[in-house]
């Protein structure tokens, strides 16, 4: 987000600039209660709405959590 308000963002296509992996300890997926809401107040902090996709995004995880939990561990067995 700060990068984005330095300088405009481009996209090149077929290009791969950075890539992750989902391993069990990481904070998406070990603490997903710690992650969200950082990714929250980042939202707030920069301007956006309660309104916003990234809430309903949170709020649909918050109802599918058992859900969720029960896949990744599945995942990663």
């Amino acid at each position: 987000m700060r990068l984005a308000g330095l300088a405009p963002l481009v996209y090149l296509p077929g290009k791969m600039w950075a890539n992750f992996r989902l391993h069990w300890d990481a904070k998406t997926i070990s603490a997903d209660d710690r992650c969200w809401p950082e990714m929250l107040r980042v939202h707030r902090r920069l301007g956006g709405s309660p309104l916003s996709v990234i809430y309903a995004k949170y709020w649909l995880r918050r109802l599918a959590a058992p859900y969720i939990r029960w896949k990744r561990r599945k995942l990663f067995e």
